[in-house]
């Protein structure tokens, strides 16, 4: 039955073990027991404690772990009575293993108690009975009130204004928030954490709670001269300036924030301008100027990245026979048939190779980025562009398939041989990457394109393990894409040396 629950029995057991205790240990002292762990209570009890009592004590821990469990107050306050009156009345306790409600017990054995006289028992112990079961009594209410949300509640703000100090009172205020977001004190806590700990966040989640509230305006100024001292101590974090000159247009600070923005624009670009060593790549320079002078126009710092791939690669079982009989005809090793000794495209080219592709373009374009501007200025984000607000852009498209050597109407697998210490070891199927790019700005005819290809064949002689030798061949070229076109943009090259 549903009342029969784990806290129930659990209760059952450490009340039985402290009535075992209290009624027949010498030196018995309550607040001794009170305040020991309920392990040291149960082996205590033990010692004191008749065979059939003993496997009762034993049993119940089983018992209890088959239950469900709830957090059901009451169901604990009830099992703590019938352990205590199976002691005080003398009832079985091996009732206490069974879904009786040993009250209904009690009832139905005092008519039978009352016909036979209990000459051999001690006055004195059923008076304190009836103390210990009156103190049980006035204890269950005090606990059930205690827990109570009202009670919880109070406590809870109680415990902000005993605070000691700002970082102890905005503990406390983070949990009754927490705790009690529709509590009697919700307003005024969270308005004093916005006063302690006036973040962006704190101040928003106010307003959004309470946008009728009379102190909807004091928390926006808490806010507003908040992110305006972040900005006077930490001078270049462009995201709070940004944000300062986006939500606060008419704030009281808004010309000395403008100001400040527009000198580190000025000084970022400059730092661009210094490091452009030639003109020759008009148009990409051009472009970038272009894009940087947007970006500070429109208060953006950001440039998202996005990426399509086409991968078509040709297993070497798929070509025709009369092709493979062509190849197997004449291998470029005569140690080493071609037949049974190509390496599979498509198990050493997965998934995960083309996102490991993809961060090779971002990351690169980033670190590109932060070895010229000051780190984290302008941002590169693969992510999705928002769709409120024109950001600049970059389009990268880019396809890898098979090398394929074409003769007379037919096209062949382009093998190449992969060694170990001179000697041959198998054949590799070649692959050729095509690259395109392209930037652009919102509302702009100013653009970049770029196109390169890459020669992964290059790279095969470093091949230090075959099963990863087409992931090596691939980001080889992407990283030399990728420097070629960071350096016609004038930006540095991250990935090779010149």
């Amino acid at each position: 039955m549903e009342k029969f629950t784990k806290a129930r029995f659990q209760a059952r057991l450490i009340s039985f073990c402290y009535a075992i205790l209290e009624t027949r240990q010498p030196d018995f002292d309550p607040e001794k027991i009170k305040n020991q762990a309920p392990v040291q209570t149960i082996m205590q009890a033990l010692e004191y404690a008749n065979n059939e009592e003993t496997n009762v004590i034993r049993s119940l821990p089983d018992v209890a772990g088959r239950k469900p469990t709830q957090h059901d107050q009451f169901s604990h306050l009830i099992g703590a009575l019938e352990g205590k009156n199976v002691v005080y009345q003398r009832m079985p306790p091996s009732l206490l293993l069974t879904d009786t409600d040993l009250f209904e017990v009690e009832q139905e054995q005092k008519p039978m108690q009352m016909e036979t006289p209990q000459t051999h028992l001690d006055p004195d112990r059923g008076k304190k009975a009836a103390r210990w079961l009156i103190l049980v009594g006035i204890l269950a209410v005090g606990l059930v009130f205690y827990n109570l949300p009202f009670a919880r509640e109070r406590r809870a703000y109680r415990a902000i204004e005993k605070a000691e100090d700002r970082y102890d009172s905005i503990a406390a205020a983070e949990r009754y928030v927490d705790e009690f977001y529709s509590g009697k004190h919700l307003e005024e806590v969270m308005f004093l954490r916005a006063q302690l700990d006036p973040t962006k966040s704190n101040c928003d989640d106010y307003v959004r709670k309470f946008p009728d509230s009379e102190r909807v305006a004091t928390v926006r100024q808490i806010r507003e001269l908040y992110v305006f001292n972040t900005i006077a101590e930490n001078g270049n974090q462009m995201d709070d300036i940004i944000y300062y000159t986006k939500a606060y247009p008419t704030g009281p600070h808004i010309a000395v924030v403008n100001q400040l923005y527009d000198s580190i624009w000025d000084s970022e670009i400059a730092k661009y301008q210094a490091g452009i060593k030639s003109k020759k790549s008009g148009q990409a320079v051009k472009y970038f100027e272009s894009m940087l002078e947007y970006m500070k126009a429109n208060r953006i710092s950001t440039l998202y990245l996005t990426t399509t791939s086409s991968v078509n690669l040709k297993d070497y079982d798929e070509y025709s026979r009369e092709v493979r009989e062509l190849v197997e005809a004449y291998p470029q090793e005569k140690s080493l048939p071609v037949r049974g000794n190509v390496v599979s495209i498509r198990e050493n080219f997965t998934t995960q190779d083309q996102y490991t592709l993809n961060q090779i373009l971002s990351d690169g374009l980033q670190s590109s980025l932060d070895s010229i501007f000051t780190p984290g200025f302008v941002r590169v984000s693969a992510e999705e562009a928002p769709k409120t607000g024109a950001y600049p852009q970059a389009q990268f498209d880019y396809e890898i398939k098979s090398q394929e050597d074409a003769l007379m109407g037919k096209r062949y697998p382009h093998l190449w041989t992969y060694y170990t210490d001179n000697i041959p070891q198998s054949y590799i199927i070649g692959i050729t990457i095509s690259f395109h790019v392209k930037f652009t700005i919102p509302d702009s005819n100013v653009s970049f394109e770029y196109y390169g290809k890459g020669h992964p064949e290059n790279e095969i002689f470093g091949i230090a393990n075959i099963r990863d030798g087409y992931r090596r061949m691939t980001s080889s070229s992407f990283a030399r894409f990728s420097d070629e076109m960071y350096s016609k943009l004038g930006l540095k090259q991250v990935y090779t040396q010149k």
